[in-house]
């Protein structure tokens, strides 16, 4: 018989994510071997808005999971838009940092997430203006538990 155990803390939500091109990291078992660093990119999220979903889909092919991973950046600025746009249409892993203090590792190389943008700003001043980003695609494992990436 397996039985899954109550962990004693099971804190939610996730704390940082990283962009990771597909082009720039190996992963064996639990290790994320990095070749370089200098296109990965940290997103900060404003508290609440990151977030992780693995949907598993059953096809004639196997199973696979559709895999998305959202952000909600605040401000609106030349940086955050070139960023952006440096980004478009690229192949990405994103790795993420969870309340339980979890690296773990979304996409691959085979089988990559896409960015997708929008710009947001409400219609008063309590709405601030951001871009909400969305890191999706269709894996086939989910994501992978990494030890100590940086």
């Amino acid at each position: 018989m397996k039985q899954l155990n109550k962990p004693t803390d099971n804190l939610g939500g996730l704390l940082k994510i990283w962009a990771i091109p597909t082009n720039v990291f190996t992963l064996l078992g639990t290790s994320l071997i990095l070749s370089d660093t200098s296109d990965i990119v940290q997103l900060f999220g404003s508290p609440g808005t990151m977030s992780v979903e693995e949907q598993t889909e059953r096809t004639t092919s196997g199973i696979h999971y559709n895999t998305s991973v959202a952000v909600f950046i605040p401000g609106d600025s030349p940086e955050i838009r070139s960023a952006l746009l440096d980004m478009q249409g690229r192949k990405f892993a994103v790795l993420f940092l969870d309340g339980n203090e979890n690296y773990k590792l979304a996409g691959e190389p085979n089988y990559p997430l896409r960015m997708n943008s929008a710009m947001k700003s409400g219609m008063d001043e309590s709405q601030r203006p951001g871009y909400e980003l969305h890191f999706t695609g269709k894996t086939i494992l989910p994501s992978v538990f990494v030890n100590n990436p940086f």
